[in-house]
């Protein structure tokens, strides 16, 4: 069943029961539970939904081990032309290759889990959009302009939940290649990387498991990078970036890493005190 199809077969069974309301004491919740359950079943399901965008991680699996490098194509552009810049020779592919995988596994995990809530949420929220709507009908039913103003609400539900799974992947498109490119970056010997937030995060259409918003400038160290080696850094003077959850990787997260080379880039209280005292003769030279 269409989208047009399902919003009409919705649409029909509530203008029905606006003529009628309802006649006995189940009435409510038998119309309640035969539109939800047909709207559940006819819209594309998680494992569908968790299936195509493995193919799409598989696809760009696949290119990245023929470069041993990061394709310069998006996954969400699924038109363009494949196209690559292959690693420097410095980058170690027999190291590289299983975080990759390790991620690769991780992103489908993760737009399962985070598929399976989204789903759930609005489906719940149809059916209270619903539920709110044949409880305002009294017995005998109604002819009121305002209650039949909300069937027409309830069908643009039907029409978000119709498709979902698009607008889902939308959300989701980059993360896969986000950690791969987490990976290649970290090649280039950063030292710590800042979070930049993204408005467009404010442009979700679905309800967001984190606000990124207090993320904002907020400094990851990077584990065991030259300066951390070298005890220039205190380590205990911010979390790892690898411990926590990336840009791109929460539903909806547009946001972006600014990676940091040199210790002038770091506020003096990352550095430890023997981290100081070289950068200060550094910079007096």
């Amino acid at each position: 069943m269409d989208a047009s199809e399902l919003s009409k077969h919705v649409s029909d069974a509530l203008s029905g029961f606006m003529k009628t309301g309802p006649v006995s004491n189940g009435h409510i919740d038998d119309v309640l539970d035969s539109v939800t359950d047909i709207v559940a079943r006819s819209i594309v399901s998680v494992e569908e939904a968790v299936d195509s965008y493995r193919q799409v991680c598989d696809k760009f699996m696949v290119e990245v081990i023929a470069v041993k490098g990061m394709p310069l194509r998006a996954v969400v552009s699924e038109e363009a032309v494949p196209a690559a810049a292959e690693s420097e020779a410095s980058h170690s592919w027999g190291t590289l290759l299983p975080k990759i995988q390790d991620r690769n596994r991780f992103c489908i995990e993760n737009f399962q889990r985070q598929a399976e809530k989204c789903s759930d949420e609005e489906i719940v929220h149809f059916r209270d959009e619903v539920a709110e709507f044949l409880r305002l009908i009294p017995a005998g039913g109604t002819k009121d302009k305002e209650l039949k103003a909300r069937i027409s609400t309830i069908k643009k539900t039907i029409k978000f939940l119709a498709k979902w799974n698009r607008l889902f992947y939308t959300y989701k498109a980059m993360s896969f290649p986000a950690e791969v490119e987490y990976i290649f970056s970290l090649q280039d010997d950063p030292i710590a990387a800042e979070w930049h937030f993204s408005a467009l995060d404010d442009q979700c259409d679905f309800r967001m498991e984190h606000d990124h918003r207090a993320l904002n400038s907020t400094i990851y160290l990077v584990r065991n990078s030259w300066a951390m080696e070298k005890s220039y850094l205190d380590k205990d003077s911010a979390p790892y970036i690898d411990d926590v959850v990336r840009p791109m990787q929460d539903i909806g997260c547009m946001c972006n890493l600014r990676w940091l080379y040199n210790l002038r880039d770091l506020p003096s209280h990352f550095l430890s005190s023997y981290g100081q005292k070289v950068f200060e003769q550094t910079r007096v030279r």
